[in-house]
């Protein structure tokens, strides 16, 4: 089927790629010939993987390698802890670095055009997106990008780059001809449950989570989206020492975790976001539907609803494989035809093949949500990327669990046929093959910690149903961005990057001691989850501890500007450094504060945790030094504007 259709693509003269199966965007796995390629990052390794003899060799890299792209015969490969992108090649002597390229701070998302000679690089804590040329390896361009952009695909036209950030849900498409960048919007949606007291929809609020794609022909983008409910209150859990007393309803589980179209729509809400484009030159199609496809499902576990990682298309162009990485499955999804969607197969081949049938899959199910014919796979370690072999057959990276996996394609298709024609199967698949790629570099204990801050299906860290982890919050062990509301009082989601337990009491307003307890509170008082032992929260303290730092883009930098900022954060009238002093910024005790007695937090990584305080009410640094005009927090009311704007320089740095 794949041969005829490229061969098909190839003798029209259509757009789109040559390779159906090329990755248009970022990813953590890749394949060439009979060989996949992964990269493990918290193990610092690459991983090829021998598809017929079914082993693996691994290079040790260290700098987090975060993701790669196959560049001829070269793989490209960012590390995000050392501000460069690595370069390897496969060759008689096995896995062998070629160079290391100095980028910029923390290198994410990387792709590469089919024809390998141009590469693009996220600077997720630069805010910008860099360009090189493959042959010399030098950089041609860079856009800034606002709001940490990580994840990467590139239109087969070669015109268009799209960028999806961190801590903004909109994409950003890059015209790779004139330079000028555009904002693509994700559709509303909305929560309305009798539960909450009558009261108005709530809005829900979107926020990218992993790599996104774009279909072979070039026709469509897809970008996994978490559309959450932040809005509505609920209670804190008590503590009084070790103890937790939890709230009847945990507060990120939601009131709702049943049976709908597919899940209710709740607290957390995962789905891929497609926009339809021009096949030609990857702009957007303004008069069709951008929507939000519900992903996930049932499986032998119980429901799968937590974030999607990545999205890839499969070769067909209408099918995509959402990884749920921390519900250890994989959605496979009948993405398309959708209302306005154009099915002529002249155009889009395969589109019109494929029949959804009736009303009921074109309109939008519940909460502006479109439902899809959808099949669950399930795993065992987090996978984070698929890629489809040269051969046609569908794998997927498990990075947590440090292998590779294949499905059965002509089963889940066949499934998701039937699903589409009517008839009513709730069937979950398994891996018929697995493959070990990679070994531990880890600590067991903070191995094991990792593994339980990943899993929204632990029933020790959160309820069933509930769709939630450590992670779905704490990305990568930092922050969402988010303000969420307790009892009508706000909280912001707190960065955990760095050694937490440096910076005890935890948490904003309550004295928690240890990041352990912190760990038992939260899961079990917030997650629903059905308690962590003190071995078992000890482990997940262990990884917290694990994070690194953020590498802001400042770090270390110094000028007279910052050397004034220093000078002001450390002098008596200003009084920055009475709080926040010490290697960690903080004095490590709690201040009433804001009619709170809140905690002092470090400031270390500031630059890349906002919004600040407590509610999140402060949207920059500069919001947070006019507050302190007013000297409830230092005293910053007899400064300059130039000495504002140094002070926020100093910050920068740290």
């Amino acid at each position: 089927m794949l041969p005829s259709l490229l061969v098909m693509l190839a003798a029209c003269g259509r757009p789109g790629l040559e390779d159906a199966t090329y990755p248009t965007g970022s990813t953590t796995v890749v394949a060439r010939e009979n060989a996949l390629y992964a990269v493990n990052t918290w193990d610092g390794t690459l991983v090829r993987t021998d598809l017929d003899t079914r082993t693996s060799t691994e290079l040790v890299l260290g700098g987090e390698p975060t993701r790669l792209a196959r560049v001829g015969d070269e793989l490209w490969i960012t590390l995000r802890a050392e501000r460069s992108v690595v370069i390897v090649r496969d060759g008689e002597q096995g896995l062998e670095e070629v160079q290391r390229l100095k980028v910029g701070a923390e290198p994410h998302g990387v792709v590469a055009n089919e024809a390998g000679t141009r590469v693009y690089v996220a600077l997720s804590q630069q805010d910008a997106v860099a360009e090189f040329d493959a042959a010399t390896r030098k950089e041609l361009r860079r856009w800034g990008v606002m709001d940490d952009p990580r994840w990467l695909a590139l239109h087969p036209c070669d015109c268009a780059l799209f960028v999806a950030h961190a801590y903004d849900a909109p994409l950003a498409r890059i015209d790779l001809d004139n330079g000028e960048i555009t904002r693509i919007d994700p559709p509303s949606t909305w929560r309305d449950d009798d539960e909450l007291d009558d009261d108005p929809p709530i809005d829900l609020e979107p926020r990218s989570t992993g790599d996104i794609a774009i279909s072979p022909t070039g026709d469509a983008i897809v970008w996994p989206t978490l559309y959450v409910d932040n809005d509505s209150p609920g209670d804190q859990p008590e503590v009084s020492g070790a103890d937790i007393t939890a709230p009847t309803v945990p507060y990120y589980t939601g009131a709702t975790t049943g049976v709908g179209l597919q899940l209710s729509v709740s607290k957390f809400n995962p789905a891929l976001v497609a926009v339809p484009l021009d096949p030609k030159t990857g702009d957007v199609v303004e008069n069709e539907p951008t929507i939000a496809v519900f992903v996930g499902g049932f499986g032998e576990l119980g429901p799968v609803r937590s974030y999607v990682s990545s999205a890839t298309f499969d070769p067909d162009g209408h099918t995509i494989y959402a990884t749920l990485e921390a519900s250890d499955a994989v959605a496979v999804v009948e993405m398309f035809p959708v209302d306005g969607q154009r099915m002529d197969p002249s155009v889009n081949p395969g589109r019109g093949l494929i029949d959804t049938g009736g009303s009921a899959r074109i309109a939008p199910s519940e909460g502006g949500f479109y439902e899809r014919s959808q099949a669950i796979v399930e795993l065992a370690g987090n996978p984070s990327g698929v890629v489809v072999d040269p051969a046609g057959r569908v794998w997927t990276h498990e990075k947590g669990g440090r292998a590779v996996s294949r499905f059965s394609q002509r089963r889940v298709k066949d499934h998701l046929l039937d699903l589409a024609t009517g008839a009513v199967l709730v069937e979950s698949f398994v891996a018929d093959q697995r493959i070990e790629a990679g070994t531990s570099h880890l600590d067991p204990e903070i191995d094991a910690g990792r593994q339980m801050f990943y899993s929204a299906r632990d029933a020790r860290m959160s309820a069933p149903g509930a769709g939630v982890s450590c992670s779905t919050c704490h990305f990568d062990g930092r922050n969402d961005g988010l303000t969420w509301s307790f009892d009508n009082n706000p909280r912001q989601t707190p960065s955990l990057a760095g050694k937490v337990s440096d910076t005890t009491p935890v948490t904003w307003t309550l004295d928690v001691a240890s990041v352990s307890l912190e760990a038992r509170i939260t899961s079990a008082g917030r997650m629903g989850g059905g308690g962590l032992s003190e071995s078992e929260a000890a482990r997940v303290g262990a990884f917290v501890d694990f994070i690194r730092e953020v590498d802001v883009e400042r770090r270390g930098a110094r000028d007279a500007q910052i050397d004034r900022g220093e000078e002001l954060f450390f002098s008596q009238d200003v009084g920055c450094s009475e709080c926040h002093g010490g290697a960690r910024k903080t004095d490590n005790r709690l201040h009433p504060m804001f009619g709170l007695t809140v905690d002092t937090p470090t400031l270390v990584g500031i630059d890349a945790t906002a919004p600040y305080f407590h509610d999140g009410s402060a949207k920059t640094l500069r919001d947070v030094l006019e507050r302190s005009r007013d000297g409830s927090m230092g005293n910053t009311g007899d400064l300059s504007d130039a000495d504002m704007k140094a002070l926020e320089a100093y910050l920068r740095t740290l």
